[in-house]
């Protein structure tokens, strides 16, 4: 509704007069923001699929790794009987590589292990696979590389993403008061200072 007291002023609402110029800043600061959250939303959904796409690849590693290391304990267990003596000779052979190895007899005790000396900050994915005639592996890995493949991804979408907000920011410098979406698309919002 226009103010009866001046047709010039403006548009009053609830109580506030409000010009064409104020409402148009309004305007694009309500864009900018929105704009601003849709990155943030598109960079965050990101990064979790990202995560769980490599949580579901070091697990199915790990499974993998356990199975395989089972099945060579069973094989050298039937040729002997002693768990201790099956585990070594597949030991011998080789572990993955990227896993470390534990094999547990079935009271639970260590018979041999890959793994050297582990921070005590660390933490470890593991994943256990029963052993035929009684133990179990685990193949485990530290979440380090994992996080620091997050951090990564994180860093390189901060870097993409400073330039959208940078065209953004462009139009508090320009002269015309274009941002670079104006620029590309050849466009300028002209302001009716009456």
């Amino acid at each position: 509704m226009r103010d009866p007291d001046d047709p010039r002023r403006g548009l009053r609402v609830r109580g506030c007069i409000l010009s064409v110029h104020s409402l148009e800043r309004r305007l694009v600061l309500i864009q900018q923001v929105l704009a601003a959250t849709l990155i943030l939303l598109f960079a965050g959904f990101s990064i979790w699929i990202s995560a769980s796409a490599l949580d579901r690849q070091e697990t199915t590693f790990l499974r993998n790794s356990a199975t395989q290391m089972a099945a060579s304990i069973a094989v050298e267990r039937h040729e002997t009987a002693d768990l201790a003596t099956a585990v070594g000779a597949v030991l011998e052979e080789g572990a993955p590589v990227g896993a470390h190895i534990r094999v547990l007899d079935i009271a639970g005790h260590e018979v041999a292990s890959t793994r050297g000396r582990v921070a005590p900050h660390e933490t470890w994915r593991a994943v256990r696979v029963a052993v035929e005639g009684g133990g179990w592996v685990i193949a485990s890995t530290s979440d380090e590389p994992r996080r620091r493949a997050v951090l990564a991804l994180l860093l390189a979408l901060t870097v993409t993403a400073v330039p959208l907000f940078l065209g953004f920011v462009w139009i508090a410098i320009d002269r015309r008061r274009q941002g670079w979406h104006d620029k590309i698309a050849g466009t300028l919002v002209i302001y009716d200072d009456d």
